[in-house]
């Protein structure tokens, strides 16, 4: 298989995923897609709800690594013109799952025809529901890094060009809580808001409020960020509103800061509420741990990345994201890294309604993720 097959087939993958995209835990047309590709290469495969898992099994006696795509996408409705455009309304590949899925794919697809190469056996991981719910954590207690010598992730990083690998020693991404706010009030006619209790006034002092923890009782250098991400009540413009219903995340690198400034938003936040008369109700969901990587296997791919001409970038300062790939290297050393992604000229954000990337960025992860693989016990 010469690199320009590989790329098309990745490509044709990436289309497909891209054009059906399917929210966590709902992934059924991509989990079909996935197995029937690996049923056509002859290959058994595990199921743990929408994510699979399939090994490449070369010597019994060889270690084995793990390699995780995630597979899921988000609540956006796409705004691009493209022929493989989202088919489904209001869902779309916003994060580049369907690159990750693809390369994986076409990884196995090489290895079918290469294997003679490895001297390790492979688990490849097609993990569900990576944006919502942490499917990594489902993967790691139905026991699938139980003989795992070590693990490769990847995600394309639109802030880098095409040819770049990106890295980050130690912690690499933040740790996370979600919160849940209901505030209560009393409904009355907006002219004589006397007579009621306005949650929504509550509820704009508590976002307010909220902001004052990072500048006021957070350490400068010590990154947090607090954020109200949704805020629903339902009502008129004539009406005080009864009640209210806010979501948000807390994040941290520090995870003394993350108990503290939890601790800190659910005391406050009921606070407020007493001193405005409104019934508050805080749901505190710890979300996934900070991703820790292992620095003996950043300097490992660092190195097959040089070797295949790569560029290598130390991004040095970790990022605010959450990324539950974290789940995976508290069980067994890792890596995860970043593949340059970015149209030139044209810079795409992540997780808005118009992300795309470079599609040649696929065979640079793809020959990454095969250089991880064949290196491994050599």
């Amino acid at each position: 298989m010469t690199n320009e097959q590989l790329l098309t087939e990745i490509t044709q993958h990436r289309r497909y995923f891209h054009a059906h995209p399917e929210l966590g835990h709902e992934e059924y047309k991509t989990q079909a897609y996935i197995v029937a590709h690996l049923t056509k290469l002859g290959l058994e495969y595990n199921t743990v709800n929408t994510s699979t898992i399939c090994d490449v099994i070369v010597d019994p006696s060889f270690k084995m690594i793990a390699m995780r795509a995630d597979i899921d996408a988000l609540a956006l409705v796409e705004e691009n013109e493209c022929e493989y455009k989202s088919t489904h309304p209001g869902i779309m590949h916003a994060c580049g799952h369907d690159a990750h899925a693809a390369i994986q794919l076409g990884v196995i697809s090489y290895f079918m025809e290469n294997s003679e190469q490895l001297k390790v056996n492979i688990r490849f991981i097609f993990q569900c529901d990576e944006e919502n719910n942490g499917g990594a954590k489902e993967i790691c207690e139905a026991g699938y890094l139980n003989e795992i010598a070590a693990i490769y992730g990847l995600h394309v990083d639109n802030s880098l060009p095409v040819g770049t690998i990106g890295y980050k020693y130690d912690q690499m991404n933040a740790g996370g809580d979600e919160v849940d706010i209901t505030v209560k009030g009393k409904q009355a006619h907006g002219a004589y808001p006397h007579l009621g209790v306005d949650s929504l006034v509550c509820s704009a002092n508590i976002i307010m409020s909220a902001q004052q923890i990072v500048s006021r009782q957070v350490g400068p250098l010590d990154s947090t960020v607090v954020t109200i991400g949704t805020i629903e009540g339902p009502g008129t413009p004539n009406t005080i509103c009864k009640e209210v219903k806010m979501r948000g995340t807390i994040r941290n690198l520090n995870p003394q800061t993350r108990t503290e400034t939890v601790a800190q938003f659910i005391k406050q936040t009921k606070l407020i509420g007493e001193a405005m008369n409104c019934e508050v109700e805080v749901e505190h969901e710890p979300s996934y741990p900070p991703l820790i990587n292992d620095n003996n296997q950043v300097d490992y791919v660092v190195a097959n990345a040089q070797s295949l001409g790569y560029d290598v970038y130390d991004k040095k300062v970790p990022s605010m994201g959450l990324e539950d790939f974290a789940y995976y290297v508290e069980l067994v050393p890792g890596a995860f890294v970043n593949i340059g992604s970015q149209i030139e000229g044209d810079y795409r954000n992540a997780h808005s309604s118009r992300f795309d990337f470079d599609e040649n960025a696929l065979l640079v992860g793809a020959l990454l993720q095969i250089a991880n693989a064949e290196n491994f016990g050599v």
